[in-house]
């Protein structure tokens, strides 16, 4: 009698969290505190390298103190596809210095599958409060409607296309 092995099935390691981190300050601080940014980007560094430290993959936008620079910074965190976003408030700062960052970030999820993000939503809902049988039984319903939206038609046609998916939100 032969005895074969298993074959052996590898252990797959989860990917680190991207997590993109931004500063915000008030630009006339400046000039009034000596020292005081350079000070408040060492803060914000620690905290990075405290993140990098638990694991995390870091994205840094450095400190934002004027509208531009929240712009680009919206722009990094937008391009490098953050999972989680922190702000690190370093002084009083305006609207100006965080409205940017949110509206590239939202202009990027805009242009995303919004009826499944949509069905997240409600899906986090569910898991919430019901029981893990209503929660599998929501799921279930969920990817079935998914699955039949113009935009897992268009995701899958642009997977295979090896294209960025144009998403309609139907």
């Amino acid at each position: 009698m032969a005895v074969t092995a298993a074959p052996s099935i590898g252990r797959r390691t989860a990917e680190p969290a991207r997590v993109g981190v931004f500063g915000i300050g008030l630009a006339a601080y400046w000039d009034q505190f000596d020292g005081l940014r350079e000070r408040l980007e060492g803060y914000q560094g620690g905290l990075e390298r405290r993140l990098r430290g638990l694991g995390a993959d870091v994205v840094s936008a450095g400190l934002v103190d004027t509208p531009e620079a929240a712009r680009a910074a919206g722009a990094r965190l937008a391009e490098a596809r953050v999972g989680l976003i922190l702000l690190y408030t370093a002084t009083y700062a305006t609207s100006s210095q965080v409205l940017p960052v949110a509206q590239e970030l939202a202009a990027r999820l805009a242009q995303g599958p919004t009826a499944a993000y949509a069905a997240i939503k409600r899906q986090l809902a569910v898991g919430g409060s019901g029981s893990l049988t209503d929660a599998l039984a929501a799921e279930a319903a969920a990817q079935q409607r998914a699955g039949a939206t113009a935009d897992h038609r268009e995701a899958t046609a642009a997977f295979v296309a090896k294209r960025p998916p144009i998403f309609t939100g139907a």
